[in-house]
């Protein structure tokens, strides 16, 4: 599924393609727009191609304290599925250029950002290197992570066999402030931005 006018080249499928999932977030500015142009920026790339979004959901800061509200603002998360050939080193460093290009400036661990890209799960790929973990590590510890992934694949596992769903029941807390906001038309580009200000 994809509705961009971005793309400059054709993918460029092979044997070697994978599926892989993204988790998107973002916390500044506008949020809806900002998750939209990041998928288009990794589509500029030949290899890459988004095949699949999720809802999107509105989540409070990961670890957000009292009185942090206006220091760290909600977020909107999805998950998007991509078809993808280079390596995942490859791919890593394709989605830190695409947050450079979306305007993110990395001042602090966890701190709010205009865009945030980050590899989910890659096929039955494990990897473990310092600068890439595959499954990614805070997996089962994300509810604006599992819940969109669970909606684009109900049975997706983890390399090990573990179901992506047996996480669910350890995080009932962090369910209870993830709020679906939107069908995955928002990738369409109709806007929200303005509502949820209004809303806060």
């Amino acid at each position: 599924m994809n509705t961009s006018q971005s793309i400059l080249v054709p993918f460029s499928s092979s044997s070697q393609t994978a599926h892989v999932y993204l988790g998107i977030g973002a916390s500044l500015g506008d949020r809806e727009n900002n998750l939209r142009e990041g998928l288009h920026l990794l589509e500029r790339d030949a290899n890459i191609r988004v095949e699949r979004v999720s809802g999107l959901y509105r989540s409070p800061h990961m670890g957000l304290a009292p009185g942090d509200k206006t220091r760290f603002p909600f977020h909107l998360n999805a998950v998007a599925e991509i078809s993808t050939t280079p390596k995942p080193i490859e791919l890593l460093d394709r989605l830190l250029e695409a947050e450079e290009e979306s305007g993110r400036v990395r001042s602090e661990k966890w701190g709010a950002r205009t865009l945030d890209l980050d590899i989910v799960l890659w096929e039955s790929l494990t990897l473990s290197s310092e600068r890439l973990m595959i499954p990614h590590p805070g997996l089962s510890r994300r509810a604006f992570v599992v819940v969109p992934l669970l909606e684009l694949n109900p049975r997706i596992a983890v390399p090990n066999g573990t179901r992506v769903s047996d996480f669910l029941g350890s995080l009932e807390a962090d369910l209870r402030h993830l709020t679906r906001i939107r069908d995955v038309e928002w990738y369409t580009g109709q806007k929200i931005e303005a509502k949820l200000s209004a809303a806060e």
